[in-house]
């Protein structure tokens, strides 16, 4: 199946039942249909092929949905980004894989024009709200010569649909390539899991562009014929408003926001009985949070674990009783088992690396084969995080193997900050990683060795660098000066031991 066709079941049965929801926006099937053929159209005459990579930077909104659908449908590649990356985002995702065409808004379209001089392949930007054509597509190359031939030959649901930039826990965001294949297997994974119907109702107040809003909730809305509901800007009291206004029947938040949702006055107003599964992953959820949850709402909290890579894996058993502290069980497809360090799967009990084979596993990372054969064996992803499974077959989340950090549910690299922080004239090495910050996950510490003893004046100077070049949860929140900094053998940061730098720094603070 091509994955741009996911609704037509949905589009026969029930064309005027309503689709997605951007708070007071929305599109029933028949409207959506209508919007992906009217962009599958543009699309085309702008030049847009078969294996064009396209990037998607707009605002949570009815279009960005049906972006998707309108690029699978032409065998284009579309490249999410969310809509608060910085230009430095924009041209290295562009350039690394290659993309022809990028579609914004005209809000947004300042960002790209920061952007464009520093991408060499774009041939065009198309801004979805200008009505004026020379506004509507700003064409940067001649268009290609009309080549048949780029569409023709039969589909192959191998081919890729999606590549979506996700950080790795050294260097430079990888693509994560997900094909037509993975993604029905995504979707069938988790309406067969789940008992997704046409009268389900997901609000998921994530952007769209990320992993989670298209894999979770439109997809599978889409496949089923229920309601996808998102957010145009998050906020706790829109989030407790969506769910007394919709009604949902499945809802997912990240640990930070459940947090402040349930301290929030506006949560003792909030119907949330209605809810048959209320989701939280992306990091680490305490049992304490699934206590005061409870507490505060009535119904139970279901966790689980997922990747950018392969969707979501392991959840609480929709129909069954959750035992708290734990990941849950493998949903529908998914096989996982736990290894030790030779690669031997381990016992009920003991701790090891959570290993996971599924059908909805991505291709690869684009044009990076020896992260991907890192990543992949044999069909399995090894997925850096390590668990253990108890006699009934619940998995426990019991730390990470790898280096990333993770702040409200995002991942952050360490390398990718130490690289602008680098850039500084006074610095000549800098070691980041992450340190616990309360109901947030981690907060990013960098360790900087500067050039001379006064060659830094004060803080403010690495934080102006890194907000320009860098997302606002990537900056770091604190700086420790440092003479040196532990490396391995290979001159790399040895982030293990700047790690138990770092909580010996925390015991100081604490003083």
């Amino acid at each position: 199946m091509n994955i741009g066709e996911i609704y037509y079941g949905s589009l026969k049965n029930t064309p005027d039942k309503t689709a997605v929801v951007f708070e007071d926006t929305e599109w029933t099937f028949r409207q959506f249909d209508e919007d992906v053929k009217l962009r599958v159209d543009k699309l085309k005459t702008m030049g847009v092929r078969r294996g064009d990579r396209v990037l998607i930077f707009l605002e949570n909104r009815l279009e960005a949905a049906s972006m998707y659908m309108a690029l699978f449908q032409i065998r284009a590649i579309a490249v999410p980004v969310v809509e608060f990356c910085k230009p430095g985002d924009i041209i290295y995702n562009s350039n690394h894989c290659k993309v022809s065409a990028i579609i914004t808004s005209r809000d947004l379209k300042p960002v790209i024009d920061q952007a464009l001089p520093g991408i060499s392949s774009i041939e065009f930007v198309y801004v979805i709200d200008e009505t004026e054509p020379a506004r509507s597509c700003v064409r940067l190359k001649p268009l290609r010569a009309d080549d048949c031939a780029g569409n023709s030959g039969g589909f192959e649901m191998s081919e890729p649909a999606v590549i979506m930039y996700t950080s790795g826990s050294t260097g430079k965001p990888k693509g994560v390539t997900h094909t037509h294949y993975s993604l029905y297997h995504s979707t069938i994974n988790r309406c067969e899991t789940l008992k997704h119907n046409a009268g389900d109702l997901y609000f998921l107040p994530v952007p769209i562009a990320r992993g989670a809003g298209l894999t979770n909730a439109l997809l599978t809305m889409l496949f089923s014929g229920g309601t996808a509901v998102f957010l145009k800007k998050y906020s706790n009291e829109k989030f407790l408003w969506a769910v007394n206004k919709f009604v949902p029947t499945h809802v997912a938040a990240m640990p930070s926001q459940l947090w402040e949702i349930i301290d929030h006055p506006l949560c003792a107003k909030t119907n949330f009985k209605t809810i048959r599964y209320f989701f939280s992953g992306a990091d680490f959820v305490p049992a304490q949070l699934e206590k005061q949850f409870y507490e505060k709402t009535g119904i139970e909290l279901k966790v689980g674990f997922g990747m950018t890579e392969c969707g979501g894996c392991i959840i609480s058993p929709p129909f069954e009783k959750h035992r708290p502290a734990t990941l849950g069980k493998p949903i529908c497809g998914v096989e996982v088992k736990i290894t030790g360090e030779d690669g031997s799967e381990l016992i009920s009990g003991e701790t090891g690396e959570l290993v996971i084979r599924t059908k909805a596993l991505m291709q690869g990372y684009w044009n990076d084969e020896e992260n991907t054969a890192a990543a992949i064996k044999d069909g399995w992803i090894y997925t850096g995080d390590l668990a253990r499974r108890d006699g009934d077959g619940f998995y426990y989340y019991m730390g990470r193997k790898k280096f990333l950090i993770i702040r409200k549910g995002m991942n952050i690299s360490p390398g990718e900050v130490e690289d602008v922080l680098n850039q500084h004239p006074g610095v000549r090495f800098s070691g980041v990683v992450g340190i616990p910050d309360g109901n947030y996950g981690e907060k990013v510490h960098a360790f900087i060795v500067p050039k001379e003893k006064d060659s830094i004046a004060d803080n403010a100077e690495l934080s102006e660098l890194a907000s320009k070049k860098l997302a606002a949860h990537k900056v770091p929140a604190g700086y420790t000066l440092v003479d040196s900094i532990p490396l391995t053998e290979g001159d790399k940061v040895d982030r293990k031991k700047l790690r138990e730098i770092a909580k010996e720094l925390l015991k100081g603070d604490a003083k």
